[in-house]
């Protein structure tokens, strides 16, 4: 039997019995109940592992933030996703991007702002001897928010900066040229959750 029934006690089990005898009763048979009681374990035993891993302190979801060396960032242009890793800048409520004037990504973000971003940090594989064993140590985050093209140039000047630190830890000076040449746009984060495993 592949499913583990030990993992639930009191009402939980209770419900899954309940759920099983409406199964077997109403004649749906072996294969529907064996589902039902799949179904069952899985929400069970992934709302306890959502629980487990959950980061809400904002302190420790800005340190997965800062430790991470890129964010991948998805939109969806004509119908299709589409995802790039990217360099960033965090800046307050904000993360800040920059790349070509003109580009798919540019393209998609001027037609449809809505972006969801994600990071990790510390990934490890974590061996095993059996394959169903085998788990990933890691601290990660996902969020959502809006694009907005920046044009004021004192804005592009802390955006830019802002990623400068994330990578050098300093600042230098960004010559005009470079300026003209680069885009520069930021996510206001709308929302985001962290998860670690393996701490």
């Amino acid at each position: 039997m592949l499913y583990r029934t030990d993992a639930l006690e009191g009402d939980a089990m209770s419900r899954l019995q309940r759920e099983l005898s409406k199964a077997f009763s109403a004649f749906v048979g072996l294969e529907i109940a064996a589902s039902l009681l799949a179904m069952t374990l899985y929400q069970e035993i992934s709302d306890m592992r959502r629980y487990e891993n959950e980061v809400t302190c904002p302190e420790e979801i800005e340190s997965i933030i800062r430790n991470s060396l890129v964010c991948r960032l998805a939109m969806c242009g004509g119908g299709k996703p589409y995802v790039v890793p990217l360099c960033f800048g965090l800046l307050g409520t904000a993360l800040y991007f920059h790349g070509a004037v003109e580009g798919m990504k540019m393209d998609i973000l001027r037609k449809n702002p809505q972006v969801c971003f994600e990071f990790e940090t510390d990934v490890e594989l974590q061996p095993a001897d059996a394959s169903c064993r085998v788990g990933m140590k890691y601290r990660s985050v996902i969020g959502s928010g809006l694009a907005v093209m920046v044009e004021d140039p004192e804005e592009i000047r802390k955006g830019l900066e802002a990623i400068a630190r994330q990578y050098m830890g300093h600042v230098t000076d960004f010559p005009a040229a470079m300026l003209e040449k680069t885009a520069v746009f930021r996510v206001d984060i709308g929302e985001m959750t962290a998860k670690q495993a393996g701490f």
